[in-house]
């Protein structure tokens, strides 16, 4: 299973296709781009020299909420743990701080002022495919060491978010504890150190839920944090579910007011290979896209009404591998990448406008101040979004599992 954050700095890429444009790029034009390119991943962040593809800095660890800029790390030693925030771009570290125990990173507030940290979990381990377990410790954190905080809570948890105002942590509630076959959401307020359910903003609380996550979106003022989920019941789950119904919905969390609500998505869409389902949020629209590649549907969520507003289907054309990847530009372009071919999609007719492919299969799509970046395997190539003409290729050590590329200023 894929877990992939698409962060309100996304953007699309557009590739080339004809004969011309397959060819070597000369070196005035790779050494056109200009700063530090950030490679984020489930793992954490490489930073890559624009002009010459040189490695500046390898970091494991988490970003904030939205932001790839920095990165907050982790070393235990001692019955203790240096928790430190570090410069994405550069590697150097920003500020560190000891806490008490083995702990490590689990999220991050967009502002990276509060961390909340856990055991860490046994190597290949998802937070989201739940150890069975009574009883949860959650330590929430100020990098700068002015906070350090220990909240030990009956049941089973793994945090989400925090609150717009960090005055609550939403928390991902698995039940049973000790046999987990669901979930529910719930708020940790901080300051009374007690569990509260989460509402959905009209009437009642939140559904308990099964469901296998697939990929997070914020919104573009990041007071919304949007979830795929597909194939219920989950992994976790499917021994004790034997009846259950694929499904597939959209999780909405408002982190500013503390509701919740799941979108249903259209049955088409339901059971889907999750390697085939990516959506994508509107910049300056209150629109959210689920797209799949496979069944070639795209989904239109309207998030202020909180439904589904429209379903069309459209043609990406034949793909080989890979997984699929969906980006809203600034000027409303859907763009959609699946194994090699990327299309641009009309958001007006939900109709593709253009087609390019790539020699190898999309990655992760970027965008920054000189174009809009294509990550595949062992390079990025920099596309002027207007011409989709290439401008710049540069030696990277991009591969499969990215889920974010940006560009950040030289020096």
């Amino acid at each position: 299973m894929r877990t992939r954050m698409l962060l309100l700095l996304l953007a699309v890429i557009l590739a080339a296709c004809t004969a011309q444009q397959r060819k070597a790029v000369p070196e005035q034009a790779r050494q056109a781009a200009a700063g530090v390119l950030l490679l984020g991943s489930s793992t954490g962040v490489t930073s890559v020299d624009a002009a010459t593809g040189r490695v500046v800095s390898e970091t494991t660890g988490v970003p904030p909420l939205g932001d790839w800029s920095e990165v907050f790390t982790t070393t235990s030693s001692g019955g203790r743990t240096i928790l430190e925030v570090r410069d994405s771009a550069t590697g150097a570290v920003a500020s560190k701080t000891s806490l008490p125990g083995e702990l490590s990173v689990r999220v991050a507030s967009a502002d990276g002022s509060l961390v909340a940290l856990m055991a860490p979990l046994p190597d290949g381990q998802s937070p989201w495919t739940p150890v069975p377990r009574a009883r949860t410790t959650i330590v929430v954190a100020d990098p700068d060491g002015s906070r350090d905080t220990h909240y030990r809570l009956k049941g089973n948890f793994e945090p989400e978010a925090f609150s717009t105002f960090g005055d609550s942590l939403f928390l991902i509630k698995f039940v049973p504890a000790t046999d987990p076959v669901a979930y529910k959401v719930a708020r940790l307020d901080l300051a009374k150190g007690k569990v509260f359910p989460v509402g959905t903003g009209q009437k009642g609380v939140v559904e308990t839920m099964s469901g296998t996550r697939l990929e997070q979106a914020t919104s573009p003022d990041g007071d919304m944090l949007y979830t795929l989920y597909t194939t219920q019941p989950a992994a976790y789950a499917g021994v004790h579910a034997k009846n259950g119904t694929p499904v597939a919905f959209v999780h909405t969390l408002s982190l500013d007011e503390g509701w919740a609500h799941c979108v249903v998505l259209p049955k088409a869409l339901w059971g889907a290979d999750p390697a085939h389902e990516a959506m994508a949020a509107s910049p300056d629209l209150d629109l959210l896209y689920v797209v799949d590649t496979e069944r070639d549907l795209i989904a239109v969520m309207n998030t202020e009404k909180l439904e589904v507003v429209l379903t069309e289907p459209f043609d990406i054309g034949p793909v080989r591998g890979g997984e699929t990847s969906a980006v809203v530009t600034p000027d409303g372009t859907l763009f959609v990448a699946a194994g090699s071919r990327v299309v641009a999609i009309d958001t007006g007719s939900l109709q593709p406008a253009q087609t390019w492919n790539m020699e190898a299969s999309v990655s992760a799509l970027g965008a920054g101040p000189d174009g809009v970046y294509v990550a595949t395997p062992g390079g990025i190539t920099v596309i002027d979004p207007a011409t989709g003409r290439r401008t710049a290729s540069i030696p990277s050590p991009a591969g499969d599992g990215m889920a974010y590329v940006g560009m950040v200023a030289a020096g």
